[in-house]
Parts: structure tokens; sequence; C-alpha cells
């Protein structure tokens, strides 16, 4: 992956394509069960005169199909997918010059969401990618990986793991009952990280339940949890939980949820460009759009300007 985006344009540019690449996640939410999905999809993106390539699920793995959708030679690669299937489409397109196309289908669609992208219309995606414009986003790096939203240390990774224990028991009122004992037995350990964080110049030796990091700085004015109106910033957000009883813990929670809001004075709030976090773990789990990695610290952070070139709504 090159580390270098100098050579992606990051003014907005009108969509001229001819071939796209089709890739989407059959497990994704909106598209779970719909066999006939990748058929109807191709139909509706050739109707305005492309030639679509679909990358069957066949191909491979879904980094393996990002790969092979980049390397058929299409100028934009369409995704049909969640955070998670979007954020490794990012991986493979980011510092490549080739345009990400997304047809939101997952759970939270927090970049579309971003974008001005209405998750679960099909048609209106696809009006984007027919008739929008083409634009150079921030991306941020960690650990080797490419994450476009949030990453998440601490009580969220941990939720996360139980959040997927309970998918593989299913989706029925059982597996949501154990991941509700799982989430209160995570709240009331009350357990904190503690951590060296090095922020540019800034050194900070911390005990935190948790700390998010944001590919630019979250904002009230979307009035939606982790809602962004700046994607070019330059700059990731970094917000610490302060340490506090699990009542309050659980209390901030429900609050964020209710709100979409990380404010003080139970979070500290900064900016910076690089971020260092050194651990004694031998490993971390770390949550990626969504996504659980474990990687080996010290974790380092980097924002990449203007990185990945995305199609949006021409009145962006």
């Amino acid at each position: 992956m090159a580390e270098s985006a100098r050579h992606v344009s990051t003014n907005d540019e009108p969509v001229r394509h001819r071939r796209l690449a089709l890739v989407l996640n059959g497990q994704a939410g909106g598209l779970l069960g719909q066999t006939d999905a990748a058929a109807m999809l191709q139909e509706k993106l050739a109707a305005s005169g492309d030639e679509v390539v679909v990358i069957a699920p066949e191909s491979g793995t879904l980094p393996e199909r990002m790969k092979a959708a980049k390397d058929v030679g299409a100028a934009c690669v369409v995704v049909a997918g969640g955070d998670g299937t979007i954020a490794c489409a990012a991986t493979a397109l980011a510092f490549s010059g080739v345009s990400m196309g997304l047809i939101p289908s997952g759970t939270m669609n927090l970049l579309a969401k971003d974008l001005r992208i209405e998750p679960g219309d099909v048609d209106a995606a696809i009006e984007v990618l027919t008739h929008g414009q083409t634009r150079a986003i921030d991306v941020a790096t960690v650990g080797g990986h490419v994450f476009l939203c949030a990453s998440m240390l601490g009580t969220p990774a941990r939720l996360s793991r139980h959040r997927e224990a309970g998918r593989q028991r299913g989706n029925g009122v059982r597996a949501w009952a154990g991941f509700g004992r799982a989430a209160l037995r995570a709240l009331s350990r009350n357990r904190s990280m503690r951590v060296v964080l090095r922020a540019d110049d800034r050194v900070m030796r911390v005990r935190t339940p948790s700390i998010t990091v944001t590919v630019n700085r979250l904002d009230d004015d979307t009035a939606r949890l982790f809602g962004r109106s700046d994607l070019s910033g330059g700059v990731l957000g970094v917000y610490l939980v302060r340490r506090s009883s699990p009542l309050r813990q659980a209390l901030l929670v429900i609050r964020t949820v209710l709100t979409g809001r990380l404010r003080k004075p139970e979070i500290e709030v900064f900016t910076t460009r690089n971020l260092v976090v050194e651990s004694g773990d031998a490993a971390m789990h770390v949550l990626l759009d969504g996504e659980l990695r474990l990687i080996e610290p010290p974790l380092r952070y980097e924002v990449k300007p203007g990185a990945l070139r995305v199609i949006v709504p021409r009145d962006r």
C-alpha cells in the first residue's frame, strides 16, 4: 500500500466510467436471503450503459474479491454491504485512484450516512453512482488495517466479542438475552486499560475503560451517532472515557446511543494527526468500523488525507 495520496485530487469531479466491478456481501442485513441480489444489482447498474463485471463469491475471500475487482480495470468498484465490507474495499482501493461506489446494506452504514447516501434504498444509491461526482476523503490506518469511521478499544471491543459469540448462537431471543447478560457483566467489572498515549508532541499516561479514535472529529450537526460533517479535515478525533462507577458508565453508554453525542465532562476530547497507543498487553482487541481485530501494540494510528475516492451525490 503506497504511503502517499498526493496524486489523488481532492476536488469534486463528475462521474465518468464505462466499466464497473460489483462486489456484494450477501450476509449484509439488507441483502440477507436475496439469492438473486447480484443479478438484480447488475441489471440496474447496466441500465445506464455501463459495463458491469460481477466478482462472484466463488472468486475467494472478501479481501481477495476486492483485489480482483480492482484488477479487472474498472474505474469504480461498487460495494454492496455494511461498514465492514466497505472498510475491506477501502483497504484495497485507498491510494489506488480507483473510485468506490456504495450500495449501503448493513446495520449502521456510518460512511454512507456521512455521504448522504440513503441506506436500504438501492435505486437511490444507483442514482448516485450514475449521476453523482467523485470526491477524495480521508482514511486512517492502524496495524496495517484501513478504517473509514471509527476505531474503538476497551469496553466497546469487549462488547463486540460478546456480540459475535451471540451471532454464532443465532438471532433469537436466547441469543439477545445472552448478549445482554454479557454486556452487563462487562460494564459491572468496570475494567480500565493502562496505556500510554503519544499524540503529536503530547505524552499521556492514562487509565480509561474506553478509547475511540475517529477519522476527523464527530460533530453535533449531523444529529447521529458517530456522525461527521467534515470527511477531509486531515485529523484524528480521540475520545477518552474518564473512569467512573459502573452505573455512570452504563448511563453514558445509554446517553450516547440515544443522543449520538460524545461529550464532556465524562469524555476528554482532542485531535491529532498521529496517535500511538502503548500497552503492556501482548495483543489488543481493536474494533475497526464494526469489525473486531487482534493487533499487537503499540498501535500506531495515522490519518491519510484524501486517500480514497468515493462517489457522492452531486449536491454535496
